[in-house]
């Protein structure tokens, strides 16, 4: 009953002051666990705060994130269980449309997603939660909000109700009477990124060829990329030299990646494979060309996979790996 009369009372709190928005937009591109715990870094400084709990919103290109942390209290009250309870309101600021996602601790598993477009009914929803005492986070597919898509900004309210922390009037965010917050479906960020080597290098790992080797490649992004992981066309090339095994690689640079958070960058595509010690060629041969940096530090290291070998490598200090990483 209590749930009912909280969707009802939010929507006629939202016509009446949907138009008196004026505040802030927060927005934030990334993907958190949906794990039950705020970890650090994770979801970044709190989009809204109260002195009774934080929310954290986050979304990427196919989810929205919530996060409550309560600053006391418990979401898993030990009594009849009236008590422990989340809603997020999201509202299409064109149309006035309403998506109330809805948890209870009296029926802890459930979720449940109640759709005001105009007339309030009971969708499905294939949306993900976690809870533990103090922590609530929950993943809604943006497919559910459709028509409301990336860049758009949408209003929002929040309900945090803890055992023994809050109460009516202190569970609500934004407060009782005031008009919803705004966040806006950030758009996946555009990164680019260029990676080049040079110089002479020894092999620093066991198992991996290349004692007395030289490199000179340099490749770049021809897309922009989303972040780690994403691979995108690029444009490059290089040379590398076994000196003792005798063999000369030709790099045509096709495809790259950053792969790590310390901006390795892996490129691939296909090399020329000039085997002077056997008197062979080869073309066409898939390769895979790894380079990073540390600002000028001492790592300058890479890493070639090709043609059935696999080199590991520093370059020598008068040597060099740079790699840019910008966004746009």
């Amino acid at each position: 009953m209590k749930a009912k009369l909280i969707i009802t009372l939010m929507l006629s709190l939202f016509l009446a002051s949907i138009t008196a928005i004026a505040v802030p937009v927060k927005a934030e591109y990334g993907t958190p666990m949906i794990d039950g715990a705020i970890s650090l870094g994770e979801w970044g400084a709190p989009t809204f705060s109260t002195s009774y709990f934080n929310i954290y919103m986050l979304n990427d290109e196919a989810s929205l994130y919530v996060g409550f942390e309560a600053l006391g209290g418990t979401f898993l009250p030990t009594g009849d269980g009236d008590v422990g309870m989340m809603n997020t309101y999201v509202f299409n600021m064109d149309s006035g449309e309403e998506w109330a996602y809805t948890w209870i601790h009296r029926t802890p598993a459930l979720i449940t997603l109640y759709h005001f477009d105009p007339d309030r009914h009971e969708d499905p929803t294939t949306a993900t939660f976690s809870v533990t005492e103090t922590v609530y986070e929950l993943k809604i597919p943006l497919s559910e909000l459709t028509p409301i898509s990336l860049g758009d900004t949408v209003a929002v309210r929040f309900i945090c109700y803890t055992q023994d922390w809050t109460d009516w009037n202190t569970c609500w965010y934004p407060p009782l009477g005031q008009p919803e917050d705004t966040y806006t479906l950030t758009l996946p960020p555009q990164i680019w990124f260029k990676a080049s080597g040079g110089g002479v290098s020894y092999s620093d790992a066991t198992q991996t060829s290349g004692d007395y080797c030289t490199l000179g490649v340099i490749g770049m992004s021809l897309e922009s990329s989303t972040g780690v992981g994403d691979r995108v066309p690029c444009k490059g090339s290089g040379t590398f030299i076994d000196h003792d095994m005798k063999l000369k690689i030709s790099f045509n640079i096709e495809e790259g990646a950053i792969v790590r958070a310390d901006n390795l960058i892996y490129f691939w595509g296909t090399a020329s494979v000039f085997d002077i010690y056997n008197h062979e060629k080869a073309y066409d041969v898939p390769f895979r060309l790894g380079l990073v940096d540390d600002e000028y530090g001492t790592t300058n290291r890479f890493d070639v996979q090709c043609y059935g070998y696999y080199w590991h490598g520093t370059l020598l200090p008068e040597s060099e790996v740079t790699v840019w990483v910008w966004s746009t």
